[in-house]
């Protein structure tokens, strides 16, 4: 019999989900962006969420249920690197649809360099994939990380959005499934401004049923050497991350680990997660994790979580609203970051109170600041540039953490 150390982990990290059989919850999400793919109104489906909530492992499963041959085709923006060429991204968009519709007779010219002509030949390599479909369902392109064509200074004659918005509204009998991602600080958000008439949908964290299938996934891939949870562990798991889906992978993953080193991959207890051990160990486990949440969040939206944080994790608004009030050189941009963070689920009003959300990301919060002395002013005193704590530029993952996590 095989050790419990030699046991694939069946969580997943890394890189979005794309199996089925590791994908868990979303079905009425799924179901509903199925339906509104049948209907002959608007063309457009915008997916929303905070950064991190399996978006893109979302749009895998969506394309894997729609069809992959012929039916769809699923394009990242964000994979286009910095300072994104847009005639060059067009015409990969182009390429990318020829792949995945081998059979069809039609393709993407080679001739004309400008971003106008690279549409007007998208426009029309779709168009002829709508002409030869007619007896099907709709071609859909699925694109993922629309803010990556966010504004980078550019005249407005180069401003991408205006071919995508182009594209869109000539080919109407195509489908778009766009992905966007809510972050803290970003202002107006992109699709707001192209797609005014769009479906738009938001995805957030998993609920109570959803990660307990996240959790027992470990016992489908191993029946008799797979780690097992009593519902009161798998209780502490959504306690501490409130459904986060990538601090739900991480804790998990973790957790097995743990587990599978000491050669004892049995049961998972309530004590080994919310006793004061427990704890330490699961901030050390979802550290990179963790680490990538905070880098989302720009200065002045820190400070606000550090001083929700720093009242044991929970406090009364009116002590939130002192707290802005007593620092009035940058109460104007910690009110703002408040907004955002609640706007983006980071902070949760229960009554009276405000806490922060995932609960762990409060508690490493906390850790962070305590264990550097000064660095709430430090974060505060960056919080009173306006210019930081709206700017729309893409989060500076820490050099220590691992891959992005897009579950």
């Amino acid at each position: 019999m095989d050790t419990p150390t030699l046991l694939p982990s069946p969580y997943h990290l890394g890189a979005p989900i794309q199996t089925e059989h590791q994908f868990v919850g979303r079905a009425d999400t799924i179901t509903h962006v199925l339906a509104l793919l049948e209907e002959v109104r608007e063309n457009v489906i915008v997916i929303e969420g905070p950064h991190q909530v399996g978006k893109t492992s979302l749009l895998h499963q969506l394309r894997r249920r729609w069809g992959v041959q012929d039916g769809s085709v699923l394009f990242s923006l964000g994979d286009q690197g910095a300072g994104v060429d847009i005639p060059e991204t067009l015409h990969r968009l182009g390429r990318e649809i020829m792949r995945v519709t081998p059979t069809l007779p039609y393709g993407v010219g080679h001739k004309g360099s400008s971003a106008e002509q690279r549409s007007c030949q998208l426009i029309d390599l779709l168009n002829q994939i709508a002409k030869h479909r007619r007896t099907k369902p709709p071609f859909v392109v699925m694109l993922d990380d629309l803010p990556a064509l966010a504004d980078q200074d550019r005249p407005p004659q180069a401003n991408p959005n205006r071919y995508l918005k182009m594209i869109v509204q000539r080919c109407p009998t195509t489908k778009f499934v766009i992905i966007q991602t809510l972050e803290p600080g970003a202002g107006e958000q992109t699709c707001a401004q192209i797609f005014r008439r769009a479906r738009r949908l938001t995805v957030g964290n998993l609920t109570r049923a959803e990660v307990a299938g996240v959790c027992r996934l470990s016992e489908r891939v191993a029946k008799t050497q797979g780690l097992r949870w009593t519902d009161e562990a798998i209780e502490a798991v959504f306690a501490v991350t409130d459904g986060h889906p990538l601090l739900v992978q991480a804790v998990c993953a973790g957790i097995w680990q743990r587990f599978a080193a000491a050669e004892q991959l049995h049961t998972v207890e309530r004590e080994d997660l919310d006793s004061e051990a427990g704890l330490r160990l699961l901030l050390g486990e979802t550290g990179d994790a963790l680490a990538r949440i905070w880098a989302t969040l720009p200065v002045a939206a820190r400070a606000v979580f550090i001083l929700v944080a720093q009242q044991g994790n929970i406090t009364a608004v009116p002590d939130l609203d002192a707290a802005f009030i007593a620092r009035r050189r940058w109460r104007g941009a910690l009110r703002q970051a408040r907004s955002e963070l609640r706007h983006t689920g980071f902070l949760v009003a229960e009554g009276d109170t405000m806490r922060c959300s995932p609960p762990l990301l409060g508690f490493w919060a906390r850790r962070q600041v305590l264990a550097g002395a000064g660095e709430l002013q430090q974060i505060i005193a960056a919080a009173n540039q306006p210019s930081v704590a709206r700017s729309r530029a893409r989060p500076q993952i820490p050099p220590h953490a691992s891959a992005p996590l897009p579950i």
